[in-house]
Order: C-alpha cells, then structure tokens, then sequence
C-alpha cells in the first residue's frame, strides 16, 4: 500500500532524528573511531547516508537499493529489513496549469529529499547468473619491513605537488614529525622517521594544507577555543583514514579524543565530521581512484 503524504514526511522526520543521534554519538571516541575506519567502505555515499547505514548495521560494508541488487542478480532474502537513507530528487516546479516555471529563460527546478532503502550484502543472495561480486577495494600488500610505506609517501607527495605544494624532508626535533607553512605552500617531514611514519605524517599535513589555511596562527597557538584541538583532530583523523585505506598500521598515534570542543554543541561535530570524510576522500580518489561509479542511492 502506497503511503501517505503525511506518513512519507514522518519518515524523513524520523531518518533525520536518526542521523542527528548518530552525530550526538560521536562524541564517544570509540564511535569517532569507527566512523573514520568505516569511510573507505562508503565512498560513494554521503557522509549523512553513511552515518544512517552504520547506525542501523555497524557491520554494513557494500549497500545498494533493491533494483541495483536485482540488476545484479542478486535477490533480497525474504524478511530482511532495508537500511533508511535520504535520497535527492529533482522535479520541475510547475504552475497552477501543470505548465513548467521558467526562470531566466529555464525550466525551475527544486531539489528536495525523500526516504528510501538499501540493502547491505549480507542480506542477499545470488540468483542463476548473477554477477560476481566487486571484490572491494584493492590495498597494497606488505613490504617485507614492517616499517615500510608501501609507496604511500611517494603518491601522497605526487597528489600534493600537482596542487602547487613543495614537500621537503629534512631532520626535525625528536617530537615534530612535520610542519606546514600555508603562505609558502611548502610542507616539511622529519627525515629521521621511520617511512611509514614520514607517510602517516604526510598525510597529516596535507589534511592541514587542504583544510585549515584560513586559521588564525595566534588562536591556534594558543588553542584559542579549541582551535588547535580541533584542527589536529581533523588532520590526524584524515590521515587515520588515508593510512588505513593504504594497508598501513601506524599505531603510535591515537586519533585525539573529541568530546571536550564538541560536547556543547554537535554542530561543530558534525561539521568536523563531514570536512574529514569530504578531504579524505579528495585524497583517496587521487591516490586509489575507484574503479567505477555506481549508484549512491
């Protein structure tokens, strides 16, 4: 049975009250944690639809709408239970006499968005001829060093200099792992680090040559209201992801803890957030590019 006007606004009500928990729920940093190590997996959403599916099935891993799945070959098996998210739709807008508006010469649009559901692998199954599954996204494998980068350095520092960057490695204090200089467009990573290090911290401060250039140096030397913390959880939270996307375990650093800027006000969560998962995936399309586009529901 078709719903209703009023039932399909409910359920937009309810799928944005969802996503703003979600949002609240951040604020743990286990949760922040999780998030960042689910971004590779969900590229092709948007950072509120892949907070939707994580809190409706944190062990979703490949999501597609009912179609895309049968397109496929694949069937949803019976009672299983679709994952919400919010999808945009297109229309033109029209008169009282059903005529399209038009408006500097083109037909009006509006964009507004309604509920719809996905379905995570995990509750399909093949029919006759279905085809083979995306096998995920390829990761480099293990050098024979433990310490080795697997070539992440080198990609990281080839995506940043075609942005007009000049990436230099020179020996630094024992406790600075590197340092960017905004207005010289130059990047600095201590020489004396182990690869894997030089590489984690190269994307670390990428995060901050391509997220932070408009901060204020004095605020962020003083953490002015948090404003250091925040930038360098950003940062260290996009190179998490990055590193991780690579096959890299840099398990000296922690990603920092959140709660203490965020806990008053989850709007700069959020916005920390979605600028984390928009600037590291601007990192992963250059330097581990999908291999196709799909629907994004």
């Amino acid at each position: 049975m078709a719903q209703s006007k009023s039932e399909r606004s409910q359920n937009i009500v309810n799928t944005l009250e969802m996503f703003n928990q979600a949002v609240q729920d951040l604020q743990s940093i286990d949760n922040w944690q999780f998030m960042l190590d689910s971004v590779f997996n969900f590229r092709r959403y948007s950072f509120r639809n892949m907070m939707l599916i994580l809190s409706q099935n944190p062990d979703a891993t490949n999501c597609a709408g009912f179609r895309t799945w049968k397109e496929m070959g694949y069937s949803v098996r019976k009672g299983e239970k679709g994952l919400r998210i919010l999808a945009p739709r297109t229309v033109i807008v029209k008169d009282e006499d059903g005529q399209p508006v038009t408006e500097n010469g083109k037909e009006k649009r509006k964009t507004y968005f309604t509920s719809c559901t996905v379905f995570d692998v995990s509750q399909v199954e093949p029919m006759e001829g279905a085809q083979p599954l995306p096998a995920g996204f390829k990761v480099h494998q293990a050098e024979t060093a433990e310490t080795a980068d697997k070539g992440l350095y080198q990609v990281l520092e080839a995506f940043i200099t075609s942005q007009g960057w000049t990436v230099v490695q020179e020996p630094l204090g024992a406790n600075l792992g590197g340092f960017t200089q905004h207005k010289k467009r130059r990047i600095s990573i201590n020489s004396l680090r182990t690869s894997n290090l030089r590489a984690s911290t190269l994307a670390h401060e990428i995060a901050h040559a391509l997220m932070h250039e408009g901060l204020d140096m004095k605020e962020y030397a003083s953490n002015h209201d948090g404003v250091r913390s925040l930038a360098e959880t950003e940062a260290e939270s996009v190179a998490h992801i990055v590193t991780r996307a690579w096959g890299l375990d840099v398990s000296t650093k922690n990603v920092p803890y959140v709660a203490g800027w965020s806990s008053q006000d989850t709007s700069v969560l959020q916005k920390a957030a979605e600028n984390v998962v928009k600037t590291a995936r601007v990192i992963l399309d250059a330097v581990l590019p999908l291999e196709e586009k799909k629907d994004t529901e």
